[in-house]
Formats: C-alpha cells, sequence, structure tokens
C-alpha cells in the first residue's frame, strides 16, 4: 500500500515539474500574439505542440518543447533537432538527416522576414515529425507531419527562389565562403589512387600553384553503404589520410590541411543500405580562401553553405523536386 502510494506521489511530482515550463509557456500566450516576428510565432507553435502532448499525457516530450518554446520566446536561437539525438531505427536516420539540410538552408535572415509564419510551422513540423518517429506510437500523426513538411519546405524553397524583394524589405544574406572543390574518387574497397584520381588530384596541385592568397584545405572522406558502418568508417578516413599524404609530399604544408570523414553517413547519391555507388567512394576537396580553422564546424553546418547542390540532386533523385 505505501510503495503505491509513494509511486503515486512520485508520478504525480514528476508530471507537476515537467508542466512548470508549459505552464510558463502559457503566461505568454497574449504576449505573443502581439508579436509578428519568427521566433513569436516559433514559441506560439511550441506552446500548440506541448498542449496536445501534456493531454496524452506525454509529459517528458511536453516538457521538453516547452523549454524550446520559452527559448523562442526569448528570441534564443532555435536548431533543428538533430536526429541521432533520439531512438530512431537507423534506417529514418538519413531521410530525416536530409529534411534537416532542407530546413537549415530556410532557416535564414530572409526567409524569417518573408516567411515567418511559414518558416515557423516547417520547423514545428520538422520537429513533430522526429518525435513521433522515435514514439511510434502515432503513426498517423508521424505522417501527416513528415507529408506536409515535405510539401511545404518545396513550396516554400520554390517561392523563395522566384521571390524579388520589395525595396521595403532588407534581406541579408548569409555570406558563402569562397571555395573550389575537388573530388577524389576511389574504387570499391579500396583506399589507393587510381587513373581517375591521379587526375583529379593533377588538376587540385596545378590550381593551388597557380591560387593567390591565403587559403586551407578541408578533407572530407566518404564510403558508398556497401559493408559494415564500421568498417566503412575505417576506409573513408583511410582514403582522408592518404589524400592528405599525398598533398603534404606535393609541397602543400600539412598545418593548412584540415580533415573530417563521415564514412557512409552524408552520400552524395542517396542509395539502399549495402548498395555500391562510385559517386560515394571519394574524398571531397574543398579549397576555401581565407585563414580561419574549419575543425570545429560539425558537417551538417558545413552542408549549410557548401552542399547546396548536392542537397538540390538528392532532392530531385527522391522526387522532392517536382
Amino acid at each position: 500500500m505505501y510503495k503505491k502510494l509513494f509511486l503515486t506521489l512520485l508520478i504525480l511530482a514528476f508530471q507537476t515539474s515537467c508542466a512548470v515550463n508549459l505552464k510558463s509557456l502559457i503566461k505568454r500566450e497574449v504576449e505573443l500574439k502581439y508579436r509578428t516576428d519568427f521566433n513569436a510565432y516559433l514559441a506560439r507553435e511550441y506552446l500548440q505542440y506541448s498542449r496536445g502532448l501534456a493531454e496524452r499525457y506525454n509529459w517528458r516530450d511536453s516538457d521538453y518543447f516547452s523549454r524550446k518554446g520559452l527559448r523562442a520566446a526569448n528570441n534564443r536561437e532555435i536548431y533543428p533537432e538533430v536526429p541521432e539525438n533520439w531512438d530512431i531505427d537507423a534506417t529514418k536516420i538519413e531521410e530525416i538527416t536530409i529534411a534537416r539540410k532542407q530546413l537549415q538552408l530556410l532557416l535564414r535572415p530572409g526567409v524569417k522576414q518573408v516567411l515567418p509564419i511559414q518558416l515557423a510551422h516547417l520547423t514545428m513540423l520538422y520537429d513533430c515529425w522526429v518525435s513521433n518517429e522515435q514514439g511510434q506510437w502515432s503513426l498517423a500523426k508521424l505522417s501527416r507531419c513528415k507529408t506536409r513538411f515535405l510539401k511545404l519546405a518545396v513550396e516554400m524553397e520554390e517561392y523563395m527562389d522566384n521571390l524579388k524583394p520589395p525595396k521595403e524589405v532588407k534581406i541579408v544574406e548569409v555570406k558563402e565562403p569562397e571555395f573550389k572543390k575537388f573530388d577524389v574518387y576511389f574504387d570499391f574497397d579500396s583506399h589507393k589512387f587510381n587513373s581517375s584520381s591521379n587526375k583529379e588530384f593533377f588538376d587540385l596541385i596545378a590550381y593551388l600553384k597557380n591560387l593567390n592568397g591565403n587559403f586551407r584545405i578541408l578533407l572530407s572522406g566518404n564510403a558508398d553503404r556497401k559493408g559494415k558502418t564500421i568498417y566503412n568508417d575505417v576506409l573513408a578516413r583511410k582514403r582522408v589520410l592518404v589524400t592528405k599524404d599525398m598533398l603534404i609530399k606535393n609541397g602543400v604544408p600539412k598545418d593548412l590541411i584540415e580533415i573530417k570523414s563521415s564514412g557512409e553517413k552524408y552520400p552524395q547519391i542517396i542509395t539502399d543500405d549495402n548498395q555500391k555507388n562510385k559517386y560515394n567512394r571519394l574524398v571531397g576537396v574543398y579549397v576555401l580562401k581565407g585563414t580561419d580553422s574549419l575543425s570545429q564546424i560539425p558537417l551538417p553546418l558545413i552542408d549549410h553553405y557548401i552542399y547546396k547542390k548536392e542537397i538540390e540532386n538528392i532532392k530531385e533523385n527522391k522526387g522532392l523536386g517536382e
């Protein structure tokens, strides 16, 4: 009897603590309705979602998204959920990662100014997709969030591409780093240079010899999805290291070279697991002008600037470009 009473009190205490942030967000609802900025719309989206979760007794997620709503209400930066941080089936991670990149490309000042309501709703749809993908207890909700996100993302991209901003709207675009990319491809299950990689490498060396000013080189190693993930991680890193060694042997100072290796995590061409693809067996060599270090920048953020064309290709291959 005492154990049951203690458990009941413990559950009530947990629910009460989780409801604190939701109550704080509810208190700001009137204030948020009078604001017309992106963060206010986003906070209202999180408020509505958190309420729905609380009504279904999902206190943990309700509290989590209430806290995100409070951050938005206080004009603090909000980041799309990282799928690896949720208990999601590995087969679903790839598709969600591509969706996250789509959302990152839209989360820029110009879109926040022109389409604040739509962008806030899109952000919420993505988080709804991720959280329901983990739960699997609301497949209907998952389907609605996912389908609406994919459709709205494409519509917003098309709108922004065709938009001629009014004179009174000042759109501040993020300045993209100046870079040139070389793709050094490898044979299946190999980290040795072949005739194709030799040709691309020689073009790279010729480019560097004629390059004026400061620069840095970022090497990003990749593998296709054939074989075990851990093995592909090791193979991709070997490809990076052999490319770095070749650069050093050709006179490039080693302190100008930074490396990243993602294995099969960020393919150029999306494939099913355990499939070969020659375009995913490469080291991407990015020659970036300037002296800033890129070693601390996570790959998704680099994708935000550099992989825009690749993302467009992936969308087209997945049937999202129409």
